[in-house]
């Protein structure tokens, strides 16, 4: 039989139990099991645990548990998941006033988490894997994303691992979307027009007396003209400190304001 009998954010720990006497250890790891744990000694209860220097807090492990009799026959458990404790996480989430938005959809897009904001504009999250991550708000056709770092503040007291609520604040602008598609077809069309009506009033000065002719402009030639933007992403995104991390505090204070396409108000 066995059991998991204490797993935090960098520990965990198996009870193995076995009818007759035999060795153990355990192999696991993330996406294969290419890690191994030491063996136990020889007997019929066991205490195995994985190395904590190979547990990310918040991530999940697939593990399997070897026994090898007296004999050296080996048998091998069913391949199981073990997930550590992760970082709990408190967005606050206002616009660029100050007032809350309630009961809008916030995706932590790196694990990925979901939550929604309750009445005070406050998504919870719990297990958050530390390290950079990235959050999105859709609201209606504006997506917007920014840069989240979470701590990995872990403290050891004795041989309990306890880690503080970290709280952030967000503030998004209520700022209208560009249509860099729009913007580009009506450069085109001036600049055509602009060429056409040159090449007309060139043309007619060439065919007046003895002057020197200029060569005309070709209707629609652009030269050395910049070419806009043409990316039509609704999804902005910047790492400039628009979110700032508020510590010590339970209600955090508004940051800078985030629009789409990265603007800041």
């Amino acid at each position: 039989m066995v059991e998991e009998k204490d797993v935090q954010y960098t520990k965990a720990k198996f009870s193995v139990t076995t009818l007759k006497p035999v060795v153990v250890y355990i192999e696991y790891g993330i996406s294969n099991l290419s890690l191994v744990t030491k063996q136990s000694n020889l007997g019929t209860n066991h205490e195995v645990a994985l190395d904590p220097a190979n547990l990310i807090p918040g991530t999940t492990y697939q593990y399997r548990v070897v026994m090898i009799d007296q004999s050296g026959n080996r048998t091998d458990g069913e391949v199981k998941q073990v997930k550590t404790k992760g970082f709990s996480l408190k967005l606050l989430i206002t616009d660029k006033n100050g007032k809350p938005l309630s009961k809008k959809k916030i995706v932590i897009k790196s694990d990925p988490i979901e939550s929604k904001t309750d009445n005070k504009g406050v998504a919870t999250f719990e297990d958050v894997t530390p390290g950079e991550h990235n959050i999105e708000f859709v609201d209606g056709k504006k997506t917007f994303v920014q840069g989240l770092t979470v701590e990995n503040n872990v403290k050891e007291e004795g041989d309990l691992q306890i880690a503080e609520v970290q709280n952030v604040s967000v503030v998004y602008g209520d700022l209208e979307l560009k249509n860099s598609n729009a913007t580009l077809v009506v450069t085109i069309v001036a600049v055509v027009l602009i060429g056409a009506i040159l090449a007309v009033i060139l043309r007619k000065r060439g065919g007046g007396g003895g002057g020197s002719k200029m060569m005309p402009i070709a209707a629609g030639t652009v030269a050395n003209m910049p070419i806009p933007n043409t990316d039509n992403s609704e999804t902005s995104q910047e790492d400039d400190g628009l979110i700032r991390k508020v510590s010590g505090v339970s209600n955090p204070a508004p940051g800078a304001t985030l629009g789409p396409n990265g603007d800041k108000s």
